[in-house]
């Protein structure tokens, strides 16, 4: 009797959990709250196309051609030429910045946010008076810059983590082909709004440049919302080697120790591929998101 009781309790007894795929199901549960791979890298493509579009209407011919009809010396053109160049300095304390806060998207998103409001305060500079003008273009270019730089260092960081090592060429190859081929599209389609422009109102051929650097804000800051929504995995822990500062100073000076480091070799392609276009007026590093 005792066995029979209890090969009916056995039938009676609920499926186990293996028999309804239970971990099957707490897999997929817990793959609902992971980020998607490709609304990650549409996000990042979009991001980047939009900080493309901002820089090719705002650098350049555009810029120099804006500083000109603003009445610009050559000397305060030279000035424009070598801000780009000179706030990458900035990265050096946004390492630092980035070690200690450890939040990359937060950085770049308030980094980028800030440089490009400073971006829609450019394109008011013609309703100042001339040096005025030309003192508050360099003034809002520069913080525009400069927070470009220190959002570009956490954005580095922050794809290293974001894109697989088996996808980042591939995926970067795309954004790059992308985003070149709107930039010639753009350079072509501003230069033509220039040239309407001045034929239409040929008195205030500055607002024409204006309402570039304008949209072109505009533009950074849907970049910028872009970017807020894009997700981030979190830090390694950084390894420790006695005090912070002899820390930060050894993980710096690292890839440059390293002889299998590709420093070297990544810096001489650099300074060759930049070369043929360090002659352009204002073109600035590429180092924004």
């Amino acid at each position: 009797m005792t066995y029979e009781r209890q090969e009916v309790l056995d039938r009676l007894e609920p499926p186990s959990s293996e028999h309804l795929g239970a971990p099957a199901i707490a897999d997929d549960s817990a793959a609902v709250g992971a980020p998607d791979p490709r609304r990650t890298f549409r996000l990042v493509l979009y991001d980047g196309l939009a900080s493309e579009a901002m820089g090719s209407l705002t650098t350049g011919v555009f810029l120099a051609g804006f500083a000109v009809e603003l009445g610009a010396s050559n000397f305060a053109i030279g000035v424009l030429a070598s801000v780009p160049f000179f706030v990458q300095l900035l990265q050096i304390p946004a390492v630092i910045l980035v070690e200690r806060i450890r939040a990359r998207r937060a950085i770049c998103v308030w980094a980028s946010g800030v440089g490009r409001i400073f971006l829609l305060g450019a394109a008011l500079a013609p309703l100042l008076a001339s040096h005025a003008a030309i003192a508050a273009l360099t003034g809002f270019l520069a913080v525009h810059q400069g927070m470009g730089a220190i959002s570009g260092c956490a954005w580095n960081s922050w794809m290293r983590d974001l894109v697989p090592d088996s996808e980042q060429g591939r995926f970067f190859g795309r954004r790059t082909a992308a985003t070149t081929a709107l930039s010639v599209a753009l350079a072509l389609l501003g230069g033509a709004v220039v040239d309407v422009w001045k034929n239409y109102i040929p008195g205030n051929s500055a607002l024409g440049y204006s309402s570039l650097f304008g949209l072109s804000g505009m533009i950074g800051l849907y970049g910028v919302y872009l970017l807020s929504i894009t997700p981030e995995p979190p830090m390694p822990a950084a390894p420790r080697h006695g005090h912070h500062w002899a820390s930060f100073l050894l993980r710096f000076a690292t890839p440059i120790s390293d002889d299998s480091s590709c420093f070297y070799r990544r810096g001489t392609f650099r300074s060759i591929w930049r070369r043929p276009s360090s002659p352009c007026i204002c073109s600035g590093p590429s180092v924004t998101p």
